[in-house]
């Protein structure tokens, strides 16, 4: 702009003197817009030296390639233009290992997205295998041409694509090879390899049956020795709950037996039966081997089966659906309809007489530092035993037995509870729970787990004891087996009578209804700061119901 020059004004102006000074140039403007739309990313490794895709010059050359080439199956495949996609790739760093890697990306050209980027996550591994085809030119060009890459819109980018670097990368990664399944799975019916999140695919064939048909099943297989189970679980039990109230579908659950039940796993199937969930018996769970078959999701128009190599996947726990390096899932369209009678489950939650039983959806919704009061009213309407205790004895003693108070915000609602019983009285407080073990991703939010056992012990020591005012006794168990099932509040009375609460989701029916900035939580600071954060936070937290299904509590004022 400091120079004479030609007018700004297209050809026409172009076309004129140098006869601008640059006086009403603005220098340093940048120009921009922004769409939402679908977008498909594709990291990839290395699976013979666990290295990613690098993130340095070369890596994103082989990016932008196999970009192109994805772009151009995937085109070919829907029968649309490779130019209504666009490709690139991002910079973006392992949490894990700290790794740069490079990140394959595509997406629709359409604001709000067009569908066709995703299409692809049908069947990944066939778009992959094509896309390597592509790398292969007919006319073994130098580099890239029209009769392998160079479409109208890459022809720009002819600098910025190798093909034959691209190739050589995957040909040393095997990664092809690596997509084909192992060979106890190749034995399922049309058997595909599964390359995306298993909940993921669940929904997404809920999705596509729900527009097809309205009646959709989803039966989920239970392996694996039952004393290991953790029913319990917010993983399994959320997602049980919002597909069978919030998606409308039918949920079936396949056990071995009903008589390798305990009692308190049948107390806590009963919960989801009264949602709808149903209980069938059935020997396809018997197998030992591989693959082992843990979903299928159904309707009038087919079925779509899920299969794992390992049977950990499978069961009701923290591990439930999840996916790790030596587990490999595959899905079918081919396999058979389950089809086995319910179980007859009424009898298994029988109450007794002296039994009160209180359901809550948003009841306790409201500030945190006030749910001891929110909680004594519902208390007031629905248990008028218990009511006349805490009005007219005095807790000698109070414990808790929960294996998931592994975080900040849930030691903040377990203080409610705790609060409502405690008085000058009260002499011992004891709190049960699992070890912490941080989370898959590094922890940053007030919900997250603490990194460590000894962050999580100390702190729910010395907050809660400074809360209530008493010293706290706080037992950490390192093994799911060694803490009892159910989440238990136990209350020992001044006149010698007991008071047991069950919790049916403990301290995890509710979340926090704060702003993103208010629900960060420094995990790396010392028990000290944590323990002013946590304070800090406590004063202005929220909690709110997080399904639209009720919780309950169980009370036996006899015990």
């Amino acid at each position: 702009p400091d120079v004479m020059h030609r007018p700004v004004g297209g050809t026409r102006g172009g076309s004129k003197k140098r006869g601008c000074s640059g006086k009403y140039v603005k220098p340093n403007l940048y120009l921009g817009y922004q769409i939402h739309t679908d977008v498909l990313e594709v990291f990839l490794r290395n699976p013979m030296n666990g290295m990613w895709l690098k993130d340095d010059q070369d890596g994103q050359v082989i990016a932008t390639t196999l970009a192109v080439a994805i772009r151009d199956v995937i085109a070919d495949e829907l029968g649309v233009a490779g130019t209504e996609m666009g490709f690139g790739f991002r910079l973006d760093r392992d949490y894990e290992t700290e790794q740069g890697r490079c990140v394959i990306q595509l997406y629709d050209q359409v604001s709000g997205g067009a569908g066709f980027v995703l299409s692809a996550l049908d069947n990944i591994t066939n778009i992959l295998k094509k896309a390597a085809q592509k790398l292969e030119c007919p006319v073994n060009c130098e580099n890239v041409c029209s009769h392998c890459l160079a479409s109208k819109d890459s022809r720009v980018e002819l600098e910025e694509l190798d093909r034959k670097k691209a190739n050589q990368w995957l040909q040393e990664a095997t990664i092809l090879e690596h997509l084909d399944l192992p060979d106890e799975m190749l034995n399922i019916p049309k058997g595909i390899y599964c390359s995306i999140v298993p909940l993921y695919f669940i929904q997404n064939a809920i999705n596509k049956m729900n527009n097809k048909d309205g009646a959709v099943s989803v039966a989920l297989l239970m392996h694996g020795d039952e004393n290991n189970w953790d029913i319990e679980n917010p993983l399994f039990k959320q997602t049980v709950l919002s597909w069978a109230i919030n998606k409308g579908v039918k949920v079936q659950i396949g056990i071995k037996s009903a008589l390798n039940l305990s009692k308190e796993q049948k107390e806590s199937f009963s919960m989801l039966f009264k949602f709808g969930v149903s209980f069938f018996e059935t020997d396809i769970i018997n197998k030992d081997n591989s693959p082992f078959q843990i979903v299928q999701v159904s309707s009038s128009c087919g079925t779509y089966s899920l299969f794992c190599n390992n049977h950990i996947a499978g069961m009701p726990s923290e591990n439930w659906l999840q996916s790790a390096n030596n587990i490999v899932w595959a899905s079918s369209d081919a396999i058979p309809l389950i089809e086995m009678p319910d179980i007859d489950i009424e009898s298994w939650f029988q109450t007794g007489k002296n039994v009160s039983v209180i359901d809550v959806i948003e009841d306790l919704n409201g500030p945190v530092k006030t749910l001891d009061e929110r909680l004594k009213k519902i208390i007031d309407s629905k248990a008028p035993y218990l009511a006349q205790l805490i009005e007219n004895d005095q807790a000698v003693s109070i414990s808790y037995t929960d294996r998931y108070l592994k975080s900040p915000w849930y030691v903040m609602i377990l203080h409610g509870f705790l609060k409502l019983f405690n008085n000058d009285t009260t002499t011992t407080v004891k709190i049960q729970t699992l070890a912490a073990n941080g989370n898959y991703r590094p922890s940053y939010l007030i919900h997250h787990n603490w990194n460590s056992q000894e962050d999580q012990s100390n702190i729910l020591k010395t907050w809660l004891g400074e809360k209530l005012g008493k010293k706290i006794e706080v037992i950490v168990k390192e093994q799911i087996r060694d803490v009892p099932h159910g989440r238990t509040l136990c209350v020992e009375w001044l006149s010698g009578q007991q008071t047991r609460i069950f919790l049916d989701q403990g301290m995890g029916y509710w979340k926090s209804s704060m702003s993103s900035y208010e629900r960060q939580f420094q995990f790396s600071g010392t028990h000290e700061e944590q323990i002013i954060e946590i304070s800090r936070k406590y004063r202005q937290a929220r909690m709110v119901n997080c399904g639209c299904w009720s919780t309950h509590f169980t009370i036996d004022g006899k015990a």
